[in-house]
């Protein structure tokens, strides 16, 4: 299901870049780059174009956080690929960061490559819309549209809120 689509591989370390290549292959991906640090990465990008990007959040020399608000923060279609970000420990806080950061899916390690093969599956088939807004640019952070019984709330004007 994977076969026609190309994968960035982004990983500080190139023994574990080499083991996602591996289940990606696995599953049925052919064309898998891998970058070991931030600054390939970004050279890798502007030099062919990838369907998504798999990041590790551990970058050097900047992080995969702030390499996402890069990434998405230039002009031009690469901005919009899904980035699925890798944790090794992830609290709450570090993916919230990263969430609003603009990264599309995550993924705590270890890895299994069903778990990797849905994540890319559910990026590429199920697109979130992309938002550019003042302090955002990236997909929609919410996963799903949730229906307003009523009026709702952002259209009403503060006399109504004072009202009750």
């Amino acid at each position: 299901m994977l076969r026609n689509i190309s994968v960035l591989i982004a990983d500080p370390s190139s023994y574990l870049a080499g083991l996602t290549a591996a289940m990606l292959k696995g599953v049925g991906t052919h064309h898998a780059v891998i970058a070991t640090d931030s600054a390939a990465v970004l050279l890798d990008l502007h030099r062919a174009p990838f369907d998504v990007l798999v990041m590790d959040d551990r970058m050097l020399p900047i992080d995969g956080i702030a390499l996402t608000r890069q990434i998405r923060a230039e002009a031009g279609e690469r901005r919009l690929i899904p980035i699925i970000m890798v944790f090794a420990e992830a609290d709450r806080g570090r993916i919230e960061m990263a969430r609003d950061a603009g990264v599309t899916e995550f993924i705590r390690k270890p890895l299994s490559a069903k778990i990797l093969e849905s994540r890319i599956l559910q990026a590429l088939e199920h697109p979130r819309p992309f938002i550019e807004a003042e302090v955002y640019t990236g997909p929609d952070r919410r996963r799903h549209a949730v229906a307003v019984d009523g009026e709702d709330r952002r259209r009403r004007s503060a006399s109504d809120d004072a009202a009750g």
